[in-house]
């Protein structure tokens, strides 16, 4: 909750980059841009090549030019508007967190001919009622909540069927589009600042460990660090969402999206049809995340082995001027040599044999007889040859069940046959196809299966995504 007292609200007013955003003298010449590049597209980055293009030709348009595209772009990143980062040598920009928000607080201001308070307090009312039932922890509660909802939707059958003619409620319809259209722009909007916040946790982290003095308490700092990013309630929001997302219910939601725009009231209310790629948005920016985390997570363990080798490297300087110390403080013992003797026995080297003849050994020739054995020698010349288009078709096969699916899943739908020729094959067809996405931080166990024996194979973590 923010402070509302003066001095937290000027402070506000002078870093918050949405409020920077607010009072800049280019804000209606900066929201125009961004929304037809971005906002209006649902597009997540833009290349910058494609960027100062477009932006030059929009600057050239208004007639307004006071600096240089350049110039421009250069302050928007400065003030916090606009990020820029590399993907595969590619420079790419987006927008911040904080435009995102400047977005949502000007689409809260368009005057609605119609608010739907029906369905916003039916909403408040399942969500109570979801709360309550999370919140408690006796059984018969529980069981007495979902006994009311059986009772309830036995209510809704029982009224259907003596029901005669079923018409389509249109403002119910409208209330509940609204609805969804306000969750669904918040959800994409909220992925930026869920990335925002694993990249501060991740520079707080890495501020701690470098101004750590031991290495326990550089390790305490990553085991939390690991903990903040994994195991915080936002990265167990995250991971929840993410299997939801990949579950057999994300198929469900594309289905009922094209439902949705089959109705004649809807398609009426939604003409540019805005929900129809929103399980793809979903995907690319849950995708992105993930492999955030996991990169956040490696990085951090690539700089505690740093810190480790600068340690150790500290150590053994420390070790050699020690022992220069010590050389250089250490007197030059004195060499002396005694022998006792007690007999001397004295060997000439003649009295030695300077040859000694080998005794000649016989050896009686034994002989050996061979079976011969017949085999059929084609068998030296079979290849095992594995069908690629059965193996693609068992991947779109799977696709109907399913959006996205890992490697380990699609071998426990269709086992192999063939072995490792066969788990090969797989893994070939989704990097030709460019379906299959390569986890190479994380590793999966696929067990083959055979009558002589039993393989386990310890493979990367592969994720197949319908295009």
């Amino acid at each position: 909750m923010i402070e509302y007292s003066y001095k937290t609200l000027s402070s506000l007013q002078r870093t918050h980059s949405a409020l920077k955003l607010l009072r800049s003298d280019n804000f209606a010449m900066v929201i125009a841009f961004f929304y037809q590049i971005f906002i209006k597209h649902s597009k997540r980055a833009v290349a910058a090549e494609i960027f100062e293009e477009r932006f030059s030709d929009f600057l050239y348009s208004l007639e307004i030019c006071t600096n240089t595209p350049k110039e421009y772009i250069n302050y928007f990143i400065k003030q916090g508007f606009l990020r820029k980062f590399y993907n595969d040598e590619e420079l790419l920009y987006e927008l911040t967190p904080s435009v995102y928000k400047v977005f949502e607080f000007l689409a809260s201001l368009e005057k609605k001919d119609f608010v739907g308070s029906e369905t916003k307090l039916t909403l408040i009312l399942t969500l109570l009622e979801k709360m309550e039932y999370e919140a408690s922890s006796d059984e018969e509660v529980k069981i007495t909540i979902l006994q009311n909802q059986i009772e309830e939707l036995q209510r809704k059958i029982k009224y259907l069927k003596l029901q005669k003619e079923i018409r389509e409620d249109r403002r119910k319809l409208k209330e509940l589009y609204q609805e969804i259209m306000e969750l669904a722009r918040k959800t994409l909007y909220d992925f930026s600042q869920i990335e925002e916040n694993f990249k501060e946790l991740n520079r707080k982290t890495k501020e701690k460990i470098s101004s750590s003095s031991t290495k326990t308490e550089v390790l305490d700092f990553a085991f939390d660090a690991y903990k903040a990013i994994k195991k915080s309630e936002q990265g167990e929001s995250f991971e929840a969402f993410w299997k939801l997302l990949r579950s057999p219910k994300n198929s469900q939601l594309q289905e009922r999206i094209d439902k949705l725009y089959q109705n004649e009231i809807v398609a009426e209310f939604d003409k540019e049809m805005c929900l129809k790629n929103f399980q793809h948005e979903l995907m690319q920016r849950a995708y992105k995340i993930q492999l955030l985390t996991d990169h956040l997570v490696q990085q951090l363990g690539n700089f505690i082995d740093e810190r480790g080798w600068i340690e150790n490297k500290r150590v053994v300087k420390l070790i050699d001027a020690i022992y220069k110390k010590i050389l250089q403080n250490q007197e030059p013992p004195k060499i002396t040599m005694q022998m006792e003797l007690s007999s001397i026995e004295f060997s000439m080297p003649f009295e030695k044999d300077l040859y000694t003849i080998k005794k000649s050994e016989s050896f009686t020739p034994v002989e050996h007889t061979y079976e011969e054995i017949s085999f059929d020698t084609s068998m030296l010349f079979l290849k095992n040859f594995v069908d690629e288009k059965r193996l693609y078709k068992n991947i779109q096969k799977f696709f109907h069940i399913q959006s996205s699916f890992t490697l380990k899943e699609l071998l426990e739908h269709f086992p192999p046959s063939q072995g490792i020729a066969e788990v090969i094959g797989y893994i070939a067809l989704g990097v030709e196809k460019q379906e299959g996405v390569v986890h190479e931080e994380r590793y999966e166990e696929v067990v083959l299966e055979s009558e002589a024996k039993k393989i386990k194979l310890k493979i990367p973590q592969i994720v197949y995504v319908r295009k």
